[in-house]
Order: C-alpha cells, then sequence, then structure tokens
C-alpha cells in the first residue's frame, strides 16, 4: 500500500551568491554547515520560489510593478539551500521514497547528511531512494545550483540556435519561457516549485499500469481494452501474485483477473456496449472509474486507481496544401470529425509555483468562451494532474507540445538521453487521460531550421533526431495509441522539398489590419496560432505602470517609456530589444481600422481617435475593438468553412503576468471585449455572415452539436431597426446550413443576428460590413445599441 507524509510547507531557505560560494569553496549537506554561514537565511515556503520569498521578506520589491522585474535578473548567480526537519515514531515498512513533484532545476538532496540523488530537469517528477531514515528527526536539504551558472558547462555550436535570451534553453530542461520571451519576462529564478512528500510504497507493488483503447466497433457495440502491468517486488516466485482489473462506469462495467509467469503482464479486456467518451459538445464525457488490486494469496500488497474513458482517436492529414488548395487537417474522435474551437495555453504565472492557485479561474475561463481543445505550447512547463483530470471530465482535448520552441536544439547522444528520459517520464504520467489526443514535439522548430542556411540551402527539419527519433520511439514504447504531430507547424519531407506550405499553420504575418490580403488569402486548414493584441484596460494598467507614466505611454524619443517596455514585455530596457514592437504595433493597428491610413505612433492615434480627455481610455477601447473583431473574424472564417477546415486555436486565453499583449483576459483576470466577441464566435450552434462576394453576404449555421437542432431566426441593421432577413430552419448536427443570403453594399452598417432554438436556447452575434475606417464614436454607439460593449476596467463615461 501507499502512504505519504506531505513536507510542503515552511522551510529555511539559505541564500548566497555564486562568487562567493566559488571564492569559499563551500559545500554544505546539513544545515549545521549553512548556520556557521553570513549568508541571508529566510523563511523558504515550498511549494515556492525564492524571489517570492525575498519579495516576502522585504528584500526585493513588488516584482510586477514598474520596471521592478528586471530585479529578477540581478538573482540569477544565487545558491540556494532549502531544509525541512520531519519527525518519524517508527520506520517505514516498505520502501521509503522522497517524491519531488518539481525542483527548479540542478540540485543535489541530502538526507540526514547524505546524498540520496541529483536532479537537473524542472518537468518532471523526481524520487529517490530515503536511505538512511531514522526514528526521530531526520533532515532533508536541497542544495540548487543557478542555472545561469550551471548552464556555462554546455557548449552548443553554430547550428544550435534559439531566440535572443534563451541560448541556455537550448541545453537546460526548465520551462523555456522562464530565460524570456514575449509573452514573458526574464525571471530565471529556482526553487522547489511543486510538492514534496515522503512516501511509502509496499514491496511488492504496482510499478506501472496502462489501460488504452484499441477499437471500438459500433456495430456490435463492444469495445477492446489494450492493458499492460509492470511488478514491483523481490520475492523469488511469482506464483501466487494475481491482480484483480475492474471499471465502472454507471451500469458498464468490465473485470479480469490476471495471474503473473513474469513480472511484465500484457492483457486485453472486451467491453460490452461500453460507454463512450466524447469531446465537448459531440457527446457525454464518460469516465470509467477503473481499480487494479495487486494480491499475493489472500494478502492485498497493493491498489493502483485511475480513470479512463473509451474512445478512439486519428489526425487526418496531408503533407502540403496543395497549389488548388486542397489538404487535410482533422481531427476524428470515434470515427467522427471534430471541429476544433480551441486557445493555447501558455504558462499561468512568471512564477510556476504559483500556477496550480490560479489554475480554477483559469479553466472557468475556457469553459466560459466555448473552446472544445486546449493547446499546451511548448514554451511552458508541463501542467499538474489536476489540470488533465478537469480535461477528461469536461471534454476539452489536449494538444500536448513537448518542452521545446522557437530554437534548433543540440542533436548529440547526452541530449537525447536527457529528452527521452523526460519524456518517457511525461507520457507515463499523461497516457491514461482520455482528453489527451495529441503528442506535438515541438512549437515552430521546423521552422526555425528552414530558417537557418546552410552552404546556401535551407536546413531540413527531418534530420531532427530529437523530434523525428528520440519522441517517436519513446511514444512507440509507452503509449502508441494517439497521433503525434513531429513539430507545430511540421515540414515533412514532402513539404520540404516541395516548398509548399502545411495544411496546418501558425497565422502570424504582418499583423495589420485582420482583413488583409495575408489573412483572407491564407491557405491554411487548420491554423493552431493566430492572435491580435489588445490593450488592457485603464484600471489594470494603473495597477503596474506608474502613474506619471500611464499615458502617453512614450518617451520623448519615441520609443516606449521604460514602464510599458517592460511591460511589453522586453528583458531589456536600455537597448532596443526584439520585442519593442509592441506599443507601436496598438498604435499602427488601431489607426489601420479607426483612421485613413494606418500610421505609427501617437500622432497615428491621435489623428483616428481625436484629441481630448479620456485618451487613455479610448485608446485601449479602441484597440480592445480591433483585437475583438479581429479574432471574431479568424475564428469566423474557419467555421464557415468546417468542410475543408479542421479547427482554429487562437492564441490566447489569460495572461501570465501583467502586460500588453494578445491575451483576451489579462493578468487579473478582468476580460478584455474580444473576449465576449470570442464567446458567442464560439457558441455550439451559431449564425454567422460570411465576408460578401459580389454584394451578397452569406447567410450559414453552424451547428457542432450531436443532435439536429430546429431554429427560428432574424437579421436587422442596427443603425435604424430594419429588418432584412428572416425565417426558420432545422440544423443538421455537426454540419454547415446555408440559410441564404444578404445584399452588401459599400457603406458601413452593423447587423445584428439573433436566434432561438426549439428546445428554447437563444444566441445572438453580429457582423460590420465595411469596418476600415469607420470612426470610434460610431462604431461605439452601434455596440451599444447591441448590448455588446462589455468593457471591464473603464470609468464609467471614459468611452462618450
Amino acid at each position: 500500500m501507499r502512504n505519504t507524509l506531505s513536507l510542503n510547507g515552511a522551510w529555511q531557505l539559505y541564500i548566497a551568491p555564486h562568487g562567493i560560494v566559488r571564492e569559499r569553496g563551500f559545500a554544505a549537506s546539513t544545515e549545521a554547515a549553512l548556520i556557521a554561514t553570513d549568508f541571508l537565511h529566510i523563511t523558504g515556503e515550498v511549494p515556492g520560489n525564492f524571489e517570492l520569498d525575498l519579495v516576502r521578506e522585504g528584500k526585493l520589491p513588488p516584482l510586477f510593478y514598474g520596471t521592478n522585474i528586471m530585479l529578477a535578473q540581478n538573482e540569477e548567480n544565487k545558491h540556494l539551500w532549502y531544509v525541512r526537519r520531519f519527525a518519524l515514531e517508527a520506520l517505514p515498512q516498505g520502501d521509503a521514497l522522497l517524491r519531488f513533484e518539481g525542483i527548479d532545476t540542478f540540485a543535489e538532496i541530502y538526507l540526514n547528511g547524505t546524498l540520496i540523488g541529483t536532479c537537473d530537469n524542472m518537468l518532471i517528477v523526481h524520487e529517490y531512494p530515503a536511505t538512511g531514515l531514522k526514528i526521530g528527526e531526520n533532515e532533508v536539504l536541497v542544495h540548487i545550483i543557478p542555472t545561469a551558472i550551471r548552464a556555462r558547462d554546455f557548449r552548443t555550436n553554430i547550428l544550435h540556435h534559439g531566440q535572443c535570451y534563451n541560448t541556455d534553453s537550448l541545453w537546460v530542461r526548465k520551462a523555456p519561457y522562464m530565460f524570456g520571451w514575449d509573452i514573458m519576462p526574464r525571471a530565471v529564478s529556482g526553487g522547489i516549485w511543486r510538492d514534496v512528500a515522503l512516501v511509502e510504497k509496499s514491496k511488492s507493488r504496482i510499478e506501472e499500469c496502462y489501460l488504452a483503447t484499441a477499437f471500438v466497433n459500433t456495430a456490435k457495440s463492444t469495445a477492446t481494452l489494450s492493458g499492460y502491468i509492470r511488478l514491483e517486488t523481490n520475492e523469488d516466485s511469482l506464483l501466487d501474485f494475481r491482480a484483480v482489473v475492474s471499471g465502472r462506469c454507471g451500469e458498464s462495467a468490465f473485470s479480469t483477473t490476471l495471474r503473473f509467469h513474469s513480472v511484465n503482464r500484457n492483457f486485453s479486456i472486451r467491453v460490452e456496449a461500453p460507454l463512450l467518451w466524447w469531446p465537448k459538445n459531440a457527446g457525454a464525457q464518460h469516465l470509467y472509474e477503473v481499480e487494479v488490486a495487486l494480491y499475493r494469496g489472500e494478502w492485498l500488497c497493493d491498489t493502483y486507481r485511475t480513470r479512463i474513458g473509451i474512445r478512439t482517436v486519428t489526425l487526418e492529414r496531408t503533407s502540403v496544401v496543395d497549389r488548388e488548395g486542397k489538404g487535410k487537417f482533422e481531427f476524428n474522435v470515434n470515427g467522427k470529425k471534430i471541429f476544433v474551437l480551441g486557445t493555447n495555453w501558455v504558462p499561468l504565472d512568471v512564477f510556476p509555483s504559483r500556477h496550480r492557485a490560479r489554475l480554477d479561474k483559469a479553466l472557468a475561463l475556457v469553459e466560459e468562451s466555448g473552446c472544445n481543445m486546449l493547446r499546451l505550447w511548448g514554451g511552458n512547463a508541463y501542467e499538474c494532474d489536476t489540470f488533465y483530470d478537469w480535461c477528461d471530465t469536461h471534454g476539452i482535448l489536449l494538444w500536448q507540445d513537448f518542452a521545446m520552441g522557437c530554437a534548433y536544439y543540440p542533436q548529440d547522444e547526452a541530449f537525447c538521453a536527457m529528452l527521452r528520459e523526460e519524456a518517457t517520464s511525461l507520457v507515463r504520467r499523461l497516457r491514461h487521460h482520455a482528453a489527451l489526443v495529441l503528442w506535438a514535439g515541438d512549437n515552430e522548430c521546423d521552422e526555425f531550421a528552414l530558417g537557418k542556411r546552410q552552404n546556401g540551402a535551407r536546413m531540413d527539419p527531418n534530420q531532427n533526431r530529437l523530434t523525428r527519433r528520440v519522441l517517436p520511439e519513446v511514444l512507440q514504447t509507452y503509449d502508441g495509441f494517439r497521433p503525434y504531430l513531429p513539430s507545430s507547424p511540421y515540414v515533412d519531407e514532402v513539404a520540404y522539398q516541395s516548398g509548399l506550405r502545411p495544411p496546418e499553420q501558425h497565422l502570424w504575418g504582418p499583423r495589420n489590419f485582420f482583413k488583409s490580403d495575408y489573412y483572407r488569402n491564407a491557405n491554411a486548414l487548420f491554423a493552431s496560432e493566430t492572435g491580435f493584441h489588445g490593450c488592457p484596460s485603464p484600471a489594470s494598467l494603473a495597477t503596474y505602470i506608474p502613474r506619471a507614466l500611464l499615458w502617453p505611454p512614450f518617451a520623448e524619443n519615441g520609443r516606449p517609456n521604460e514602464a510599458w517596455l517592460a511591460h511589453a514585455t522586453s528583458p531589456e530596457l536600455a537597448d532596443i530589444g526584439p520585442y519593442e514592437y509592441r506599443i507601436d504595433l496598438m498604435c499602427r493597428q488601431v489607426s489601420a481600422l479607426f483612421g485613413t491610413r494606418e500610421g505609427t505612433g501617437l500622432a497615428a492615434v491621435t489623428e483616428a481617435l481625436g484629441k481630448g480627455e479620456n485618451a487613455l481610455s479610448r485608446f485601449a477601447a479602441a484597440s480592445q475593438i480591433f483585437q475583438a473583431e479581429a479574432f471574431k473574424y479568424m475564428i469566423e472564417r474557419f467555421r464557415v468553412r468546417r468542410e475543408t477546415h479542421g479547427g482554429i486555436i487562437w492564441w490566447n486565453l489569460l495572461d501570465g503576468w501583467p502586460q500588453i499583449s494578445d491575451a483576451v483576459v489579462d493578468y487579473d483576470f478582468r476580460k478584455k471585449l474580444a473576449f465576449s466577441y470570442i464567446v458567442r464566435a464560439q457558441q455550439p450552434l451559431c449564425l454567422i455572415l460570411d465576408e460578401p462576394q459580389d454584394g451578397k453576404a452569406r447567410l450559414v449555421a453552424v451547428n457542432d452539436q450531436a443532435e439536429n437542432k430546429e431554429i427560428s431566426y432574424r437579421v436587422v441593421r442596427v443603425r435604424d431597426g430594419a429588418l432584412m432577413y428572416a425565417g426558420a430552419a432545422l440544423l443538421e448536427a455537426q454540419v454547415l446550413t446555408e440559410l441564404g443570403s444578404l445584399s452588401v453594399g459599400e457603406e458601413r452598417e452593423a447587423y445584428h443576428i439573433a436566434w432561438e432554438s426549439a428546445d428554447g436556447v437563444a444566441g445572438e452575434n453580429h457582423y460590420f460590413a465595411n469596418i476600415k475606417g469607420v470612426k470610434f464614436d460610431t462604431y461605439m454607439a452601434l455596440l451599444k445599441k447591441m448590448g455588446f460593449d462589455a468593457f471591464e476596467g473603464f470609468e464609467p463615461d471614459s468611452l462618450t
């Protein structure tokens, strides 16, 4: 059986710069050696990150205000020693292990003065034999070596490259975003960032167990499960061992008893009339509670419990979009196409120990948004078990990147071994989740390879050993029941040789007017990234930008002032960095929508919005309108093409720190206008006016639900309330239905679309024809008429 003693809570924390540690040749295996030093000694919270402890103790100011986050870079050279004592009244009878859910990153672990293990990967669980335990007081000491110092031991070469702040992340297995990204500041950090416990396991136990759906026969209403169990035991004979495997979901159940002639045991189970697991809107999320009980004779040695969903998943894709625009990138669950409406899941906080505290509110936003998929972006850490369990329960499909992004990583045996260990740990932890439908090797690494030249030729991403050999081998060994995409976007041999685009693309482009040729003519059949910036509300900006710098955002030299720049997000202020573009980008977007031309800087904003009071509020609202209309356009552009397109995963839902970004909910959980637009655009039953062709705009209905729906509907011109179109229709399940068309001239007009289904569920949407060049005040007046002015964090009357 398994017993656990949590070691979370207050630890003693000692901190010292690397220079002092090196000069003194200092080493410690017990706290006694640390007490004798002059090192900084404070309380360290576990789970935690040491900078947060420094803020709590008054050694650092609040890091998210002004430019204070830059101070975190001064802490990159710090050694950390975490010390915790605990008492035992008796020694464990089974195998005792110290289990660390997450250590950041390079560490030595001592128990009662003896080194019991080392760590070099922040991203996975580590267990160490708790040798040397004693009755009475015990002491755990964790020495964390600064990542920035340890990374100097690794060598890259001319072909290994990434973003300018992230070179150390090429070798260090740590959440890449922590080195500085365009959505996250640089805070390399360190700490024991997830739970710690002393765990006792039976000496004879279930070391590994996996049940997967091998086959579903819908005609005969049966399913076949493939299973694998591995035992850990010191017993000479296995003849007395048996395992009882049972599962139940409502009235559906299965059971089998297994005998062992080897510690490795494969088996299969036939399930009659299985209750299938479906994604959100496509059906119910049936989950079987599974128990595996291991007996030796009549003695219960161990019990393993999990939940599984019976379902199959496939990804149908072509290598490229051909010159006629044909191709495919579609997910199928239980043999049915699932059109994806998703968002990219990015870090919930700068400091990973705080991810869990923000998780529940973030998941509530996922549910409210109408998404049915989350793409777990490769620049992040891997999420906790609670996250995956929630997605299983709520039918949210998961696209899981391995933690690599925007780089070409080392290819030697040492790095391959590191990645193989990490992937094995992750796959074994997550493979039983029904929601997990895709493993992806990395984020944009194929495209980074293409950007590098060798003797005039583009690098071939298919030579990447990590994603073409190491990860497929791990997945084939430990999973084998899910599709795998080596990179996102994936440039296979056909795409590389032909130069044609793959069907799955990241649609960033110029980020100019959202209906420009780039976005309107993109041939992507599945967009796994696309996004547009939206300025946070004045109330949110005021929490982290000093009042004197709130407006205008530009300094006298024309560059963004330091506070805006720090939250843009730039890891440096003195020099022009790669992420400085964001502030002026918003100005260009505001002028492109509300002005007569796309301009730059404050002058362009003034020309588009006018002078006067409430300049910040008007700018923020105008920026949020641009973002909202842009997201709405991109989502609806894919939805009205659902017969040939596979879906869209937009960037992104929620900020992980206070910043100016593409997120539609800011760090303080204030929703930007785009959030409400997305909720309407992603309704499972949605009416949409498509972009006009020859003066006619198609009115279409998309029904992503599992049932047919009868609806009545009407389209009204907002300006004068004139009824433009009305009718009733039967909408078939999971298809698009054309309802008619609307004459659209060159006038700027807003149309309000409303509908109600026979079961009483109502919905609404809107369309703005010829929107480019609309006056800000005109748009605001029409928005209020529709009741769609869902601005949060603005003072009353500040937008009039």
